[in-house]
């Protein structure tokens, strides 16, 4: 009787590199209230989810850099085209050269808390980006 050979070599190869997909969650109280973030890092892309309350989603815009103008390209999914989202989401998708889903869920869009919110958002940004947990492809000076 013929013994037969077992090939010892897997048929699909594991690639045991970073996840692909990457949550980080946070808070911050800006002007007495608290804003929660929740940033999904992707590879060439970012969900960036800023509320009050969870889950709740009136508002998704998208950008995305492009060879044709200096401005990334922007389009309202849902909600208010004049929503501080949407601007959020042109000058991280500039600034970081990812394709940046915002929706932007903060009470009573107030001017002043926007430009917090945001600028906690960038903060937390380049701390991810500090701790390895965020690579752009290329980064921008703002």
């Amino acid at each position: 009787m013929s013994e037969s050979k077992v090939d010892a070599t897997p048929a699909v190869a594991v690639d045991l590199q970073k996840p692909q997909l990457l949550m980080h969650n946070f808070s911050a109280k800006l002007l007495e209230q608290f804003i929660h973030f929740q940033i999904i890092f992707m590879k060439g892309s970012l969900f960036i989810w800023i509320g009050e309350q969870l889950p709740k989603t009136h508002d998704l815009s998208v950008s995305l850099v492009s060879n044709m103008d200096s401005v990334p390209s922007l389009s309202t999914l849902m909600g208010d085209h004049e929503s501080p989202g949407n601007s959020i989401s042109q000058r991280i998708a500039k600034q970081y050269q990812v394709v940046t889903f915002v929706s932007y869920n903060a009470p009573n869009s107030q001017r002043y808390l926007d430009a917090l919110v945001e600028k906690r958002l960038v903060r937390e940004l380049k701390s991810c980006q500090e701790k390895g947990l965020f690579q752009p492809t290329a980064v921008k000076s703002a």
